[in-house]
């Protein structure tokens, strides 16, 4: 049984803990006396002893400074320095003296964050990153080069540090500027180049992500790899695109919400094509005109532009609904391509696009960056309450689709030459001086574009002063085309198709902007084997690889689903034309309507869209429910 310990035990006990506690944590020199009155070493000494009889064997000399070590000039060649405490840290490292100069040497001592990705890729069972628990607070300070930690804790999830929308930094944890700690959530504006950020580091806290000086966020993305998540220099073009798109209408969904859109584009025409077959045409509706001769070509007779049909509907409510024409307005009878008359009808009426707030207009400066829009007052004769602003050497950009447009400017007061220039697709086509004795409003540069396609328009400003463009003022059209050719087929609009048959290649032209096929109601007679979609399949997706290549500029949107009564004795039905084809347009990135579902409804209901024996081709009513299908579907982009 042990015995009481005596006073002397005690004592020396206290003075041997005393000693061990010194050894652990006693700063380097300090004594360290034992009870035998011995000087113990701390380890603080004995670490810097093996570094220094590391460096001799090495020939490595330490500074505090670069300074100090550019002063030692004495030093044998080669030999290495290393400054460790220099106020830059970009300048603390190893050095090599070759004489004349101190050289940085390729071979650096291992970093913080080096060392940490030595530990996570040698970490067999863990995916995740390591602690950083052995961390000092001054290593923590210094970071790696320029870099200061934000921490976040790893049981909580708490942040230390922060950064507010405002880019200030909220300090939710032990944070130090400076060396001066920060209450918890009081903002501090953006870092600058010498700040210092300081977050103690604990037991289990992570470096997940860094913060530079200039306020810049990096998140750590692999055991090596930083990515930059945040950087105020960033505010201005994310307010710009902000901006841009509260002005903007949102994207259209479809390709028919898309010709919706471009009705209200001052900038382009609407060019729609219809490609399909006798019921596109308009057979079944009242006042067609004559139906034949037929030959499936496209200078077979075309139906008339005041026919009931459902293209005729749709081009009567697009150009009524969308340009400021009398509610009464008949359009103006035109030439389908290959007809030998009619086919073709247009709307137009002169609009004015202000720049200033047109959501077509890209506006950008020398160097190609998108800016914010700067706008100035205007006075008569101006087009527009407001100019838009274009910076020296800056331009604008849009998409155009018309023969020609008259480009508004103001004239500045400058005797010396002020010139703007006017491409089309990469090529000049005009350039003009906006100088006079007198600033005005309202000038005029009539603008001829090479081709009637959809193009790319820019407008630079080539002088040192601001250039203020109004806006453009030009004639738009929305033009509807009806290629329903009686009695075609899939096959009948394959683009490998003979001369004088071609009905996809030369009746669609390249000024198209959208095109709606709706084909396949012939394609069920069940000719062709297999008596089954595949044929229809075949045929057109070889029409929309086409249409993909040759015609890219324009929405293409497959209707199918006519749900006729002849279904009986077909190889297959109208429903399974309506799944063939939205599978197409998913393969083809092309839009898709199914009429079917809604047609069967009526016809359930008991409206009468097919009239006597015909049982294919709808009637006026018919006709009118394929129009407000289309334009209820169209018209989803205006839901809000």
């Amino acid at each position: 049984m042990a015995g009481f310990l005596t006073k002397q035990e005690l004592l020396n006990g206290s003075v041997d803990a005393g000693t061990l506690g010194e050894f652990a944590n006693g700063a380097v020199g300090a004594p360290n006396v034992n009870r035998a009155g011995s000087d113990v070493k701390n380890l603080q000494t004995l670490r810097v002893e093996a570094l220094d009889a590391a460096f001799a064997a090495a020939d490595i000399k330490t500074y505090l400074t670069k300074a100090a070590m550019q002063a030692d000039t004495g030093r044998p060649v080669p030999s290495t320095g290393r400054v460790t405490k220099d106020p830059i840290l970009s300048n603390n490292g190893d050095y090599v003296w070759n004489g004349s100069a101190w050289q940085w040497s390729e071979i650096q001592p291992a970093s913080t964050l080096s060392l940490q990705a030595v530990r996570v890729q040698s970490d067999d069972n863990s995916g995740r990153v390591q602690s950083l628990e052995s961390l000092t607070s001054e290593q923590a300070k210094i970071g790696v080069d320029e870099w200061a930690f934000a921490h976040i804790e790893e049981n909580t999830g708490k942040l230390l540090f922060g950064m507010d929308r405002n880019a200030n930094l909220r300090a939710t944890g032990s944070l130090k500027v400076d060396g001066a700690i920060q209450a918890d959530g009081i903002a501090m504006g953006t870092p600058t180049v010498g700040d210092c950020l300081e977050a103690n580091v604990g037991e289990g806290d992570r470096a997940i992500s860094l913060w530079t000086r200039a306020g810049a966020r990096w998140q750590m993305t692999s055991a090596t790899e930083f990515e930059k998540v945040y950087d105020p220099a960033w505010i201005p073009e994310l307010q710009r695109q902000v901006d841009e798109l509260s002005q903007a209408p949102s994207l259209a969904g479809s390709g028919l919400q898309q010709l919706v859109l471009r009705c209200s584009n001052v900038a382009q025409d609407v060019n729609l094509v219809v490609a399909g077959d006798s019921i596109a045409w308009g057979i079944g509706a009242s006042n067609t005109g004559p139906t034949g001769p037929r030959n499936q070509r496209l200078d077979d007779p075309r139906s008339t532009l005041t026919a009931k049909s459902w293209v005729n509907l749709l081009r009567y409510y697009l150009g009524r609904r969308y340009l400021a024409v009398p509610v009464d307005a008949e359009p103006l009878v035109e030439i389908a391509p290959g007809a030998i008359e009619g086919g073709s009808g247009s709307f137009s009426q002169v609009q004015i696009a202000a720049f200033s707030d047109a959501f077509f207009v890209d506006l950008r400066d020398g160097g190609g960056v998108p800016i914010p829009r700067q706008t100035v007052a205007t006075g008569a004769p101006a087009v527009a309450a407001t100019a838009l602003i274009v910076p020296p050497l800056g331009y604008v950009e849009f998409d155009c689709l018309a023969v020609g447009f008259d480009l508004m400017y103001g004239k500045v007061a400058d005797s010396t030459s002020r010139m703007f220039t006017v491409s089309v697709d990469g090529v000049l086509i005009a350039q003009q001086e906006f100088n006079d004795t007198v600033a005005s409003w309202g000038n005029a540069l009539a603008v001829a574009l090479p081709a009637y396609r959809l193009s790319r328009v820019r407008i630079s400003n080539a002088a040192n002063v601001a250039l203020p463009l109004e806006g453009m003022r030009r004639n738009k059209v929305i033009r509807v085309v009806n290629q329903g050719i009686s009695g075609t087929s899939s096959a009948s609009w394959l683009p490998s198709a003979p001369s004088g048959r071609r009905l996809l290649v030369d009746g669609v032209p390249v000024s198209a902007t959208d095109i709606v096929l709706a084909l396949g109601t012939n394609d069920r007679i069940g000719s062709a084997t297999p008596a089954n979609t595949t044929w229809h399949q075949n045929n057109m997706a070889q029409v929309l690889g086409w249409l993909v290549a040759n015609r890219s500029s324009a929405s293409v949107t497959l209707l199918a689903g006519y749900a006729t009564l002849d279904e009986e004795g077909m190889a297959y039905q109208q429903r399974d034309i309506a799944r063939c084809q939205q599978n197409l347009a998913r393969m083809f990135g092309v839009s898709f309507l199914n009429l079917y579902p809604q047609m069967r409804d009526a016809i359930e209901d008991g409206q009468q869209i097919f009239s006597g024996s015909d049982l294919l081709h709808p009637n006026d009513a018919g006709h009118a429910l394929v129009f407000r299908i289309i334009k209820q579907h169209a018209e989803l982009f205006n839901a809000r």
